[in-house]
């Protein structure tokens, strides 16, 4: 299909990173290119497999990966910059330990980063566009992100594409590259809403679009503990009970109930009715049986939908419609719910595996070939940023849903009696306690004249610009003292 976009003289591309499959996407004489293997497919397993000797990445490793257990890597990307307070790990059938603050995974070849799966995925797209093209130099990619990944999960992200080589333009919310790709391709336009529910996270944002190219986000929710991998490990808990394992603990027991769980999630997406085999038994599963193991997981996908769309004060009837993005939308309990709650049409007419790795070709090519006519995108911030104040309370100084380029500035003032410093605590999150936030870096505001505790007046300014920067300026009113941090690629 063609497009508006001018002929591109530099190659440029668009990757979707994502938990389950990864993509890459270019336009190529004004139109969508998926970058396929030698054997034809689009999609990369993001799966990775760490011997002593050599590295496997992709499909060689599909259909065999219980056999390596605890050195094939799968659904990383729920591991990158997670919260060490969380305590996910039963989505995970590896074993992780807490170095710094940081999780590493347990090999039979020692500690594996995480981030080395997300190169080694890199790695391998990055070869396939080489191929295809057959040029050494791309000019520029966009890769895309959860809306609601923070800003470690954003930088390490950040660090593994540089460390692979690539020049990046722009880190972009998945669910907004997936309105870009509709915005070209159907030319729609109002108030729409992206449901994303890929293999490891959901995403849901509310975004106003017109014909002339102008898509601007209004607000964003989601869970970066929620996806396709919750709804295996739900239906893992009803095989365990129905057939009455015993030693669920074992890693081989594992995977094939994990490798299970997907075959009866996917084939019930098409069949009303299976026979499964496990063990030497033999069970009957329908569609309904499914649909009321992961309805709770669903349920709560539109709970977090009616908190996103209640913080901006729209009503869902003007919503006029909703685009599907993941694999996990093609389920028909999940395509039906969301049908009852938005009560508008439901998009899914471009391939939901393609589209978020399209919508990051288009703003690609159009960051790089600035000569073209650009849609001009207009994001907002995913989570609070704040300070730590007296008590391990938390101040936000930016609200979530903020639009941005944005400043704003709070006063504060000391605590105690001849106070002549001050610690800056930066933090991201919507807890109001420091201790459920994210902190992201501190500096300490000295020289603040000695007075009784209440009486200095210290400005604290946080401004974030286009390019995602986060800027932040603490000054004393009566000295005019100051000191100023920058906190690198926030949201680019």
């Amino acid at each position: 299909m063609s497009f508006f976009l001018s002929k591109n003289k530099n190659i440029t591309l668009g990757i979707d990173l994502g938990t389950t499959y990864s993509l890459v996407s270019s336009i190529v004489d004004n139109k969508i290119k998926i970058l396929t293997d030698t054997k034809g497919r689009f999609l990369l397993p993001s799966i990775v497999l760490y011997n002593k000797n050599k590295t496997i990445v992709g499909w060689k490793l599909l259909n065999k990966y219980y056999q390596y257990q605890e050195n094939i890597l799968k659904s990383v990307k729920r591991i990158i910059g997670i919260d060490f307070k969380k305590k996910k790990y039963d989505n995970f059938l590896y074993s992780l330990k807490l170095i710094n603050k940081n999780y590493f995974i347990n090999t039979n070849i020692g500690l594996i980063n995480p981030i080395n799966v997300y190169i080694d995925i890199l790695k391998i797209l990055k070869i396939r566009a080489k191929y295809i093209f057959k040029t050494k130099y791309i000019k520029g990619i966009v890769v895309t992100v959860p809306a609601y990944f923070n800003h470690e999960q954003r930088n390490i992200t950040k660090n593994a594409v540089n460390i692979s080589n690539l020049k990046l333009l722009k880190l972009l919310n998945e669910p907004t590259a997936a309105a870009i790709a509709y915005g070209v391709y159907t030319k729609i336009n109002g108030l729409i809403a992206v449901y994303d529910l890929g293999g490891g996270t959901f995403d849901i944002s509310i975004l106003k679009i017109n014909y002339n190219g102008f898509f601007e986000v209004l607000a964003t929710g989601g869970d970066n503990y929620l996806g396709g991998d919750d709804i295996d490990l739900l239906i893992i808990y009803w095989l365990i009970k129905k057939l009455n394992i015993k030693n669920i603990n074992k890693k081989k027991i594992k995977y094939e109930l994990k490798i299970l769980a997907i075959k009866i999630k996917i084939k019930l997406t098409y069949q009303n009715k299976i026979i499964i085999n496990y063990n030497k038994k033999n069970i009957e599963i329908n569609r309904n049986d499914l649909e009321l193991i992961i309805y709770p997981l669903i349920k709560h996908t539109l709970l977090i939908c009616y908190e996103t769309i209640k913080s901006i004060n729209v009503k869902i009837i003007n919503i006029k419609k909703v685009i599907l993005v993941g694999g996990s939308t093609r389920i028909p309990l999940i395509k039906n719910k969301i049908q009852k709650f938005f009560k508008c049409d439901i998009l899914n007419n471009i391939n939901p595996d393609k589209v978020v790795s399209i919508g990051a070709a288009i703003n690609a090519n159009e960051i790089i070939n600035k000569n073209y006519k650009k849609n001009l995108l207009l994001d907002v911030i995913p989570l609070s940023l704040g300070i730590e104040t007296i008590g391990g309370v938390v101040e936000k100084i930016i609200p979530r849903n903020t639009k941005i380029p944005v400043s704003c500035t709070k006063e504060f003032t000391t605590f105690k009696d001849n106070q002549t410093t001050m610690k800056i605590n930066i933090v991201q999150g919507e807890s109001d306690l420091i201790s459920n936030c994210k902190h992201l870096a501190k500096f300490i505001l000295t020289d603040i004249p000695s007075l009784p505790s209440g009486i200095a007046r210290i400005f604290i300014n946080f401004k974030i610009n286009h390019n995602g920067l986060l800027f932040v300026k603490a000054k004393e009113k009566s000295t005019g003292i100051k000191k100023e941090i920058k906190i690198y690629d926030l949201y680019k």
